[in-house]
C-alpha cells in the first residue's frame, strides 16, 4: 500500500497510483493491523481495494477500502497502456477496419465481443456485458462481501472515459 502510494519507481510502472495517499491513521502499522483483523468481510487471499466503493478514490482508509476476493478485484483492473486512443474494451483491428470489442473476465479470461463500424458501438458492445458481469459476480459473492461492496457492483456504470 504504501509503495504503492508513495514509490517513484512503482508510478514509473503504474502510473495511475500517482496522487494515491494512506490516511494519517494508517501510517500506524498497529491501526492498520486492528482495521485488518477485524474486518467483517475478509477471507484469506482477498485483495485490500480503495476504488470499487468509491470510483475513482486515490485515498486508502478504513471508511473507503475494502476486501475483496481476486475475482472481484481483476473486473476492475483498467489497462490503458495497452489501448492506446480508444475507450476501455475497443482496439481498433486496422487490416479489417473495425473496432473489436473484448472484456477480461476477472478469470483470466478474455471475451470477444464483437467488431463493429464505430467506437461508440463497440464500446457499448463492452459497457453493457462488462456491467452484466460485475453484477453476476456481485450476486456469486453475495453474502460473503460486505453489503457495501455487493452494493456498489450492482451500481457500477462503466464509462466512456474510464
Amino acid at each position: 500500500m504504501f509503495q504503492r502510494c508513495y514509490s517513484h519507481e512503482f508510478h514509473l510502472k503504474e502510473p495511475s497510483y500517482i496522487g494515491c495517499i494512506v490516511c494519517e491513521e494508517w501510517h500506524d502499522f498497529q491501526n492498520f493491523a486492528r482495521f485488518y483483523d477485524t474486518a467483517p468481510y475478509r477471507e484469506d487471499g482477498w485483495h485490500l481495494d480503495k476504488d470499487i466503493l468509491h470510483k475513482g478514490n486515490k485515498l486508502y482508509a478504513p471508511d473507503m477500502c475494502v476486501f475483496v476476493p481476486p475475482e472481484i478485484n481483476k473486473l476492475f483492473v483498467r489497462r490503458t497502456n495497452h489501448r492506446g486512443d480508444t475507450p476501455q474494451g475497443v482496439h481498433y483491428e486496422k487490416r479489417r477496419n473495425r473496432y473489436k470489442a473484448s472484456m477480461h473476465d476477472g478469470t483470466g479470461k478474455t471475451v470477444f465481443l464483437g467488431r463493429y463500424r464505430t467506437i461508440e458501438e463497440a464500446f457499448d458492445a463492452y459497457k453493457k456485458a462488462k456491467e452484466a458481469r460485475i453484477c453476476a459476480v456481485a450476486e456469486k459473492y453475495k453474502g460473503r462481501i460486505s453489503p457495501d461492496l455487493y452494493q456498489a457492483m450492482i451500481n457500477y456504470k462503466i464509462d466512456m472515459t474510464d
